[in-house]
C-alpha cells in the first residue's frame, strides 16, 4: 500500500472517529453571535469611561501596555463619537453573524472588530476575552453557515453533516487547552497539598455569590472541592480524544464540563466566562442528539 494510500486511510479513520456535526456547529454560531452582543452590550454601558480619550484609560496610556503585532480601530481616533460608531458597526456585524448572513465574511469582520475592542483596553480583559476570541477565530473556517441560517436558505444541494477539518481539530483542541493546562497550572501548595484554593477564592467578597457564602464555612470540604475542581479540569478533556464511541464520550465532556461551569456561575462572578464556556460546547453535540432534537422539533411543529 502506498503512503498516499496509507494516508487516505488514516483520515477516514480520524473522520469516523471525530468528525462533528455542522447542525451542531451552526447552533453554536448562534450562541456566539448572541453572546458577542450581549459582551458589546456591557461594554457600552462604560463606553466613555473605557474606549474614549475623557476614560479613565486614553489611548496613549493604553500604547504602553501593547504587544508587538496589536492593532484596534481607535487607532484612528479616540472621541466618543467614533467609539459609538465602532461600537454600532460591530453590533450590525454580530447580529449578521447570529442571523448567519454571508457568514464567513461576517465571522472574519466579527473577529476583526472583537480583537480591535479587545486591544482598546487590555486592562479590563480577562479569561473570557480570550476564550470568545479564539472560538471565534475557529469560526472563520468551521462550516457555520450550513445550517439555522439565512445563508443555508439560498442552498439548493443539501449541505454535509459530518465535519472532519483542521478548523474543527483546531476547535476541539481549543477546548482540551482551555480544561487540561488550567488543571496543570494549577501546581501551587493551595491546589496540590493543603487543598485552600476554593477557600481563598470564596473569601474574595467582590466574587462571591451567596451560594459561595453558603459554602465558605465548610471547611472540611473545601480542600476536597479544590482537589476535585484541579482533577477533574485534568481528566475530563481526555473524553474528548477517546476514539471508541467518541460521540458518547463527548456527550461525556459536554455534560462533565458543563456541570464544571455551571458550578463555578453559582459561585463565584467572572463576567461572562461561565457564559461563553456553556456555548463553547454547543459544537461538540454528537449527531445523535442533535437527530432526536430535530425529531422533536419537527413533531412540535405538527
Amino acid at each position: 500500500m502506498g503512503v498516499k494510500r496509507k494516508l487516505y486511510c488514516f483520515f477516514i479513520v480520524l473522520k469516523q472517529r471525530y468528525a462533528l456535526d455542522a447542525r451542531a456547529l451552526s447552533l453554536m454560531r448562534i450562541g456566539v453571535g448572541g453572546i458577542l452582543l450581549l459582551d458589546l452590550i456591557n461594554r457600552a454601558a462604560s463606553l466613555t469611561e473605557y474606549y474614549t480619550q475623557k476614560g479613565s484609560v486614553p489611548f496613549s496610556v493604553e500604547l504602553s501596555y501593547w504587544k508587538p503585532g496589536y492593532f484596534s480601530f481607535f487607532q484612528i481616533s479616540d472621541t466618543y463619537p467614533f467609539a459609538v460608531f465602532i461600537f454600532s458597526l460591530s453590533a450590525c456585524i454580530y447580529f449578521l453573524l447570529l442571523v448567519g448572513y454571508r457568514t464567513n465574511i461576517t465571522a472574519f469582520l466579527a473577529w476583526l472588530f472583537l480583537v480591535s475592542l479587545q486591544n482598546r483596553n487590555t486592562l479590563i480583559l480577562q479569561a473570557g476575552d480570550d476564550l470568545l476570541r479564539l472560538l471565534l477565530f475557529w469560526g472563520i473556517f468551521l462550516p457555520w453557515a450550513s445550517f439555522y441560517s439565512l445563508d443555508s436558505k439560498k442552498k439548493k444541494e443539501l449541505p454535509k453533516k459530518e465535519i472532519f477539518s483542521v478548523a474543527t481539530c483546531g476547535y476541539m483542541l481549543l477546548l482540551f487547552s482551555l480544561y487540561f493546562f488550567t488543571g496543570i497550572l494549577k501546581s501551587g501548595a493551595e491546589w496540590t497539598e493543603n487543598g485552600n484554593a476554593i477557600y481563598y477564592a470564596l473569601s474574595l467578597d467582590q466574587m462571591v455569590l451567596p451560594l459561595g457564602k453558603m459554602l465558605l464555612p465548610h471547611t472540611v470540604l473545601l480542600p476536597y472541592l479544590s482537589f476535585g475542581v484541579r482533577w477533574a479540569e485534568i481528566l475530563i478533556p481526555v473524553l474528548l480524544f477517546i476514539p471508541l464511541q467518541n460521540g458518547l464520550f463527548r456527550f461525556l465532556f459536554i455534560l462533565f464540563a458543563g456541570l464544571l461551569q455551571i458550578a463555578f456561575a453559582l459561585t463565584l462572578y467572572v463576567g461572562l466566562f461561565y457564559a461563553i464556556a456553556l456555548i463553547a460546547l454547543i459544537g461538540l453535540l454528537p449527531k445523535e442528539l442533535m437527530n432526536f432534537l430535530e425529531k422533536k422539533i419537527r413533531c412540535l411543529k405538527r
